[in-house]
């Protein structure tokens, strides 16, 4: 009984969350854009996360008004978009081999490389230092701004995930009752 619980309310969390993102995303495909520049471009280490992962690090600047504001936002939801793992040696060799959408890449001249997905390599390549980009912001509240406005897979994956809980813990509770 407390399993189906408790896989019903993480997929309801996850839902919710999901529903949020995809009512944020939407809302952003329509908001008043401007054009903006990128004022940094980079890697940084993801300090939550055991191990050597790293993401995308973007920061850009834009105007609202006459005002200038800051954003590093790519889109609305970012996690798997951006982040990657920072190898060296023979994980690298591994990786490359055996993973086949994971290639190395070597971000610092002389530093280890990075085994990525294509879109934190596409992020790193589309927002370099200097590059004009447009910044979609929310009119109410500048400082909410997204380069990638609208749904993306993540987007659409967090919603998917806590779906997939909630009938996870339903067949859960079926099976328990029927077994009984």
């Amino acid at each position: 009984m407390v399993l189906y619980i408790s896989f019903a309310i993480i997929g309801i969390a996850i839902t919710t969350l999901g529903i949020w993102k995809i009512a944020i995303a939407l809302a952003s495909a329509k908001w008043p854009h401007t054009e903006g520049i990128v004022t940094h471009a980079g890697t940084k280490k993801i300090p939550a996360m055991p191990g050597n992962f790293v993401f995308a690090d973007i920061k850009y600047e834009f105007k609202v008004k006459d005002k200038t504001h800051a954003g590093n936002r790519i889109s609305v939801v970012e996690a798997g978009d951006q982040w990657c793992v920072r190898v060296g040696g023979k994980s690298s060799n591994f990786l490359s081999k055996y993973v086949p959408w994971f290639r190395i890449v070597d971000l610092e001249p002389g530093g280890p490389g990075v085994a990525m997905g294509t879109n934190v390599e596409r992020i790193l390549k589309k927002y370099t230092f200097g590059t004009k980009v447009t910044v979609y912001y929310d009119p109410k509240r500048p400082q909410k701004c997204f380069l990638e406005p609208g749904i993306n897979g993540m987007t659409l994956l967090t919603f998917l995930a806590g779906v997939t809980f909630v009938v996870a813990a339903i067949f859960i509770a079926w099976l328990a009752n029927w077994m009984k």
